[in-house]
């Protein structure tokens, strides 16, 4: 018996809804039919994973073994071809160079970048703490909405304030300022602040679940609903073209 049809069998044996699984897990209902016809594309498979393991708890299962057959799962639906080639790329070191010469040197401008910044912490600063992704998922599904502001205040460009709303579930990562990189799994009716100085850039895995207020301003939705879309940046310029002009 497969995840989806083991998960099915839990939630109809308890006479649960698909409507139901979303208000405990606060994942929506597309994702879960998506989940429940065993197809695990929609998203990264790390996200996918925790959805798995969320709909496991919500229906009395044992989250990790669910996931040991879901890995079991995946890796009988790869093809043999798929993993020859990719045993062949990984020992084709010359054509891995020349092919990505200009992601490998970005990388290490942001390697060298972030060491000199990591000279220069204090000490004493606390460590950051590090979590597993499912934790970061169990703590983001409990934001609460922020309220809007009550007028849109005409400050100047000095910072970016970013408020990000889901409607629908979305994951997204984004660069801060071209330093800080931060990865995001946002349930529906979630919402969340982002501040920079001089710039964000997004990748987006659903364009058309999130909406961005920019400094009090409404942005225009990025793309449609399941649409992946990459470097989509938000910065002083964009901010300029928002502001009254005097």
């Amino acid at each position: 018996m497969s995840v989806a049809e083991i998960l099915k069998k839990a939630r109809e044996g308890q006479n649960l809804t698909l409507k139901d699984i979303s208000k405990k897990t606060r994942i929506s209902e597309k994702l879960l039919e998506k989940i429940e016809a065993g197809i695990y594309n929609f998203a990264p498979e790390p996200y996918v994973r925790a959805f798995v393991k969320g709909y496991a708890k919500a229906v009395g299962l044992n989250p990790d073994e669910i996931i040991k057959e879901y890995e079991k799962e995946l890796a009988s639906l790869k093809p043999a071809d798929e993993k020859k080639e990719e045993h062949k790329i990984k020992f084709d070191f010359a054509s891995f160079i020349s092919e990505n010469a200009l992601w490998l040197l970005g990388a290490f401008i942001l390697i060298f970048i972030a060491f000199f910044i990591l000279i220069g912490v204090e000490k004493e600063k606390k460590p950051v703490e590090r979590k597993s992704f499912e934790t970061a998922v169990e703590e983001i599904s409990k934001l609460e909405p922020i309220k809007p502001a009550e007028q849109k205040a005409d400050i100047g460009i000095d910072s970016l304030d970013l408020k990000v709303t889901a409607s629908d579930s979305v994951w997204f990562s984004v660069i801060i300022d071209s330093l800080q990189v931060k990865e995001f799994l946002m349930p529906p009716g979630s919402s969340l602040r982002l501040k920079a100085k001089n710039s964000f850039n997004f990748t987006i895995g659903n364009a058309g679940g999130i909406k961005f207020t920019l400094n009090g301003y409404e942005l225009e939705s990025p793309g449609g609903r399941g649409v992946v879309i990459r470097n989509y940046t938000i910065d002083r310029e964009k901010l300029k073209t928002l502001l009254p002009q005097r």
